[in-house]
């Protein structure tokens, strides 16, 4: 997280302590702005969060997804 000009207080952190049930070293994140969902995408696996709030049913198989392939890196 960053304030206008710098690192804000205690960050860097693990992305598993702002959103319950996510492995460390996650590959690829996106909100989609219309749905306001949140994705993650960690080797075959993705994660869908409202808010920061897991959906039920996750992870799921990244080939779910037509045209991705599997450990996105971005």
């Amino acid at each position: 997280m960053m304030t206008d000009d710098s690192v804000a207080p205690g960050y860097p952190r693990k992305i598993s302590d702002s959103w319950p049930g996510l492995p460390s070293n996650i590959d690829a994140a996106l909100t989609w702005k219309s749905t306001k969902y949140t994705f993650f995408f960690k080797g075959n696996q993705y994660w869908r969060f409202k808010d920061r709030s897991p959906s039920p049913g996750y992870p799921k198989d990244i080939s779910n997804w037509q045209g991705l392939p599997a450990n996105l890196d971005a």
